[in-house]
């Protein structure tokens, strides 16, 4: 090892000390700033935490003070047995509606004409469930079946891919329910937020990756009303952090934030 790799590897070394050192140190600091605030709401957390720390960090701690505070959100758990799904007529949908129920026979399939009566027979309680095209590998979100689903406050609670009658791309389906429903393996967040000027998309995104969340897919598109703005789309793999935490994170975070679904 020649002289000049010796310093790099002593300065790398150190480097990794310091890094270790703070981590532990910051660590004891969110531990003694969530016990001083163990009564305290979401709202009130984030702002005495921006008050303490400022905003540099805010993910990231939030993250970790969402896990650590450890509150559980039971949610509804996913059945499809005896239930009734609405879907549009065709191959394609009937093929979606039987993997996104696992070829329950005891599902009834309402077929529809049109993609807003699919979501109006949901949301008025003709139906259990419904079902609507998500994304593809090709054309990525469908923002106008999310917009949809949203206008009728409708969430994701399963999604499943099939392929196209011409094999040449694959489609995401997703089975929608009037609340939020929580399948046994359900790891995924799908959420939305309109981007402000306190919102810094870099940051978060770090802070995501530091806590081993994966974003799967993004997608960002101007506001119907206001094509400055942007609305923002994520889907986010919570492999080893917990849903009930991530939940509150959200909370806590993104006040302006919408969850589309939990699968």
């Amino acid at each position: 090892m020649t002289k000049k790799e010796l310093i790099l590897k002593r300065n790398t070394d150190e480097a990794r000390e310091l890094i270790r050192r703070y981590s532990a140190l910051k660590a004891g600091i969110l531990s003694e700033f969530l016990h001083c605030n163990e009564d305290a709401d979401i709202k009130e957390l984030k702002k005495r935490y921006i008050d303490v720390f400022g905003s540099e960090e805010l993910y990231s701690d939030m993250l970790t003070l969402a896990q650590w505070k450890n509150e559980k959100k039971l949610l509804p758990k996913l059945s499809v047995r005896h239930s009734s799904v609405a879907c549009i007529s065709g191959q394609l949908p009937l093929a979606a509606v039987n993997a996104l129920t696992d070829g329950d026979k005891t599902v009834t399939v309402i077929r529809e004409n049109d993609f807003r009566s699919v979501c109006e027979a949901l949301a008025g309680d003709s139906v259990q469930f419904c079902t609507l095209p998500f994304c593809s590998t090709l054309a990525g979100f469908y923002p106008t079946y999310l917009r949809l689903a949203r206008s009728y406050e409708l969430k994701i609670c399963k999604t499943a891919t099939v392929q196209s009658s011409d094999g040449d791309e694959e489609i995401k389906f997703a089975l929608f329910s009037k609340k939020l429903l929580a399948a046994k393996d359900s790891n995924t967040v799908a959420f939305s937020f309109i981007e402000d000027t306190s919102l810094d998309l870099s940051r978060l995104s770090g802070a995501l990756h530091d806590h081993s969340i994966a974003v799967k897919s993004t997608n960002s598109r101007p506001l119907e009303y206001n094509m400055d703005k942007f609305e923002h789309t994520l889907e986010a793999s919570l492999d080893s952090y917990s849903l009930s935490a991530f939940l509150y994170f959200l909370e806590a975070a993104l006040p302006s934030h919408n969850v589309l679904g939990i699968y």
